[in-house]
């Protein structure tokens, strides 16, 4: 008589043949098909952050984050301090209706990815190409985020203020000192498909009250 092959059955066998380990199997395959476009982001904030992430020292990780920003990104107290009055500043300017401000700068970077592809996929891998930095980036700060901007600013159609409203609501709370970002809020930025821009809208706001208070 032949012996049954495994390999033959069908998937929803699994569980019944193999019991506790068959049932692993199938779970682990469910959570890989899971959670694709943030998994997706991960890898662009990671790739944005650090295109060459070989190329960073073990024992470099293991630094202080403002200890990782580039040499030609670092900034002094003065500058961070006058960055912050600039904040304040362009809150006041937007402050009566900061949702429109954001909406028209979502309505422009989206015409702007439409240009670089057909479908959101396409989109996703020309703006990662347009994003990619020109050197090693371990660590995103305002200089870094707002040297990139410059470059696409023209392209995308942004004014100084739209530009600025991005690089102060990418801002990490936790080393606002250093004037850190965190790479996933800029990302927000150039990577939310249009049909979330409601609740993304609801992010950049609240990130924005706890920027400027």
């Amino acid at each position: 008589m032949r012996r049954e092959d495994p390999r033959e059955n069908k998937v929803g066998d699994v569980e019944d043949r193999y019991g506790d380990r068959g049932r692993a199997v199938l779970e682990k395959r469910e959570d890989r098909s899971k959670d694709v476009s943030k998994i997706i982001d991960q890898r662009l904030s990671k790739a944005i952050a650090n295109p060459n992430l070989k190329a960073v020292d073990k024992g470099a990780r293991k630094q202080k984050r403002k200890d990782l920003i580039h040499q030609d990104d670092k900034i002094n107290g003065g500058e961070v301090v006058t960055y912050f009055r600039s904040v304040q500043a362009i809150h006041e300017e937007i402050k009566e209706d900061p949702a429109s401000v954001i909406q028209t700068t979502l309505d422009k970077i989206q015409a702007w990815k439409e240009g670089l592809g057909a479908t959101n996929q396409l989109q996703l891998i020309a703006v990662f190409k347009k994003l990619k930095p020109k050197q090693v980036v371990n660590v995103l700060n305002i200089k870094s985020i707002g040297t990139k901007l410059e470059e696409l600013k023209g392209e995308i159609k942004l004014t100084d203020q739209e530009v600025s409203l991005i690089i102060m609501t990418s801002l990490d709370h936790e080393n606002l000192t250093d004037a850190m970002c965190i790479p996933i809020l800029f990302l927000s930025w150039m990577t939310t498909e249009q049909q979330d821009f409601d609740k993304l809208k609801a992010s950049v706001l609240n990130q924005l009250t706890a920027t400027v208070n």
